[in-house]
């Protein structure tokens, strides 16, 4: 992935922290707070979704939980799977 843009939405726990060091070593990692205190789900997918398209001019946008992971064996395999 060329980006990738982690929305926290208030988390008590490491996980801001954890974030902040990955984009610290890593770059490309951008940590942006949640834009509300409460969390609609839809809105907040709806803004990321339109932030990236316009901020990246993504070809490809993956929203993901901090949980989940992508897999992908070369960049070959990864581009072939999307098409």
């Amino acid at each position: 992935l060329d980006a990738m843009i982690v929305m926290d939405n208030g988390s008590i726990d490491a996980t801001r922290s954890i974030a902040i060091k990955c984009a610290q070593e890593l770059g490309g990692i951008f940590v942006v707070d949640s834009p509300k205190d409460t969390y609609d789900q839809a809105a907040q997918i709806n803004a990321a979704l339109l932030y990236s398209q316009s901020a990246f001019f993504a070809d490809h946008v993956f929203l993901l939980d901090c949980d989940e992971f992508l897999w992908g064996g070369s960049p070959a395999e990864w581009f072939a799977s999307l098409s």
